[in-house]
């Protein structure tokens, strides 16, 4: 039995192995797409063209979603199976959605959040029976490397079997063309009518910037990298066929991915019951006293605190708590590992384990308070942001835990759904423009002599410019104890990134919202200073 194709926080019945699909002619919806499948090498070298033609300035906006479109058509098009693929449409959806980030907020979150996407998309396309997310992700930044080894093998291939497609014939004009070059060179030196046409014919070069050939060259490598099959068995598709989600009873069906550790041991069952009873019962009665104190000092109390005492009470004492609570969950993992799973006493340690698990959760929000009180006091910065979004990975960490203590399932199945757990989360965390969200929270809600001025002026929130350009607004900034600013005064002070090359894009291909509304709104606070 192999791993199940498995849904978020839910377990599937495990597949039966060895049934890889391959894709034939009746499979094909239509001859186009037939021959497409068959025309790789063309493809390749219209998704370069495309490539070079929407990132000819190198600045991303509406490129990267229109190049997303036309890759994924490529794949469904030249594999048509993939679409019966629940994993691939999955990270096909998350790869649109982080482009349609990048369109909008275009910061290096939706950016990072992108890449992810696009090496999983390409790592589950190039393998179609990999199921297990962070093979996926591993396979798409292999793919970058392999992928000229897999396309030489291709051509060799080809070679060796002599077959009369498109990808063969293409010989008949490499081949002759190579050997035509030199002696093209050499009579256009020898005829001065000849190098005088070749003369004429490089003028066209100044049209054509090296950039402009690196980026086809690129793309085109790019195209035949992702588009044409990996060569031979992939070694993480043949780890992953042995994966399932349920723990099996028999020791030889185990693995060390599936349960770590998970050897005869010289304790019987018994003894190893009773050593998890044990620490169960000793773990509980110290996180009990821990939670009791939270609830007296965070939940319940209204002691005013100085703020070396409060950023103690959240930054050291934030951090050490979510490694506890990691830590926390690694023990559950050890002692759930194995035939553990089907002692007969074993429902009195699940409950056990279920209370340990209960009150982790009850600590991370204890935590989440934490960095609430912080904000309230200091304002909203990216750090507490980021508190906020390991929490929520935690408290969906300890359900997918639950589950699997309770459902008798594996570590495949822990690491599988919070993996993708966590790619879901970051792409949504990617499509808020958190700088503009900090700044109009700080600006609302923290009282001027506590705001940092700076933080918010600085580069380290680019992409608050937008809020920046207004009059009111920026004088409080620069000027807090100036009742009345003159025009001259806010627009040589201005900070840096309300410059208005900050926000040009060179035409439609890099478009995005972002930058259009920056300069938008640049513009109108240009017209309300009178520095047009």
């Amino acid at each position: 039995m192999n791993i199940s194709n498995s849904t978020l926080f839910g377990s599937q019945a495990s597949v039966s192995s060895g049934s890889r699909s391959t894709a034939t002619s009746s499979d094909s919806p239509s001859g186009r797409a037939s021959f497409l499948a068959k025309n790789k090498a063309v493809l390749s070298i219209v998704l370069g063209l495309s490539y070079a033609f929407l990132f000819h300035h190198g600045e991303v906006g509406l490129n990267v979603l229109l190049f997303d479109a036309l890759l994924l058509f490529f794949f469904l098009k030249t594999q048509p199976e993939l679409k019966a693929r629940p994993l691939f449409a999955v990270a096909a959806a998350g790869l649109l959605f982080s482009a349609i980030s990048v369109v909008i907020v275009n910061t290096w979150l939706a950016s990072a959040a992108h890449i992810i996407s696009l090496l999983l998309t390409i790592g589950v396309a190039r393998v179609r029976e990999i199921r297990f997310i962070w093979f996926g992700f591993l396979l798409g930044i292999i793919s970058f490397f392999r992928g000229p080894v897999d396309l030489l093998m291709h051509w060799r291939d080809q070679v060796s079997s002599r077959r009369e497609n498109p990808d063969f014939r293409l010989r008949y004009v490499l081949i002759p063309g190579l050997i035509v070059l030199p002696f093209l060179f050499i009579y256009a030196l020898a005829n001065p009518a000849i190098g005088r046409f070749f003369g004429q014919l490089t003028q066209l070069g100044q049209y054509v910037s090296l950039w402009t050939i690196a980026t086809l060259i690129w793309g085109c490598l790019l195209g035949a990298f992702m588009l044409f099959p990996r060569h031979g068995e992939s070694l993480l598709a043949k780890i992953g066929a042995s994966f399932r989600d349920d723990i099996p009873r028999r020791g030889d069906q185990q693995n060390i991915f599936l349960q770590p550790f998970a050897r005869p041991k010289i304790m019987g069952l018994k003894h190893e019951y009773e050593l998890a009873r044990g620490t169960f019962l000793a773990l509980n009665g110290l996180l009990l006293i821990v939670n009791l104190t939270d609830l007296g000092n965070v939940w319940l109390g209204s002691a005013e605190r100085t703020a070396a005492e409060l950023s103690q009470f959240v930054h050291s004492g934030t951090y050490l708590l979510i490694a506890s609570i990691l830590m926390a969950m690694l023990v559950v993992i050890v002692f759930f590992r194995g035939l553990l799973n089907f002692y007969p006493r074993v429902p009195e340690l699940r409950r056990l384990s279920f209370l340990w698990i209960g009150q982790n959760a009850l600590l991370a929000l204890s935590v989440g308070i934490r960095n609430g009180l912080y904000i309230g006091e200091y304002g909203l910065a990216w750090g507490r942001v980021q508190v906020f979004f390991f929490l929520l990975l935690i408290l969906i960490g300890l359900y997918t835990l639950y589950r699997k203590v309770d459902g008798r399932l594996s570590l495949t199945y822990l690491l599988h759904n919070n993996g993708l757990a966590a790619w879901l989360c970051f792409l949504a965390l990617a499509a808020v423009n958190w700088d503009g969200v900090i700044t109009r929270y700080n600006l609302a809600y923290v009282p001027t002599e506590r705001l940092d001025r700076q933080h918010i002026l600085s580069y380290e929130l680019e992409k608050n410019a937008f809020l920046l350009a207004d009059r009111e607004i920026l004088s409080v900034l620069l000027f807090p104890n100036q009742p009345e600013t003159s025009s001259d005064m806010l627009w040589q002070n201005r900070p840096y990134k309300l410059n208005p090359h900050h926000f040009i894009y060179h035409d439609w291909r890099s478009w995005n919202y972002a930058d259009w509304r920056g300069g938008r709104r640049l513009r109108g606070f240009e017209r309300d200073l009178g520095v047009e």
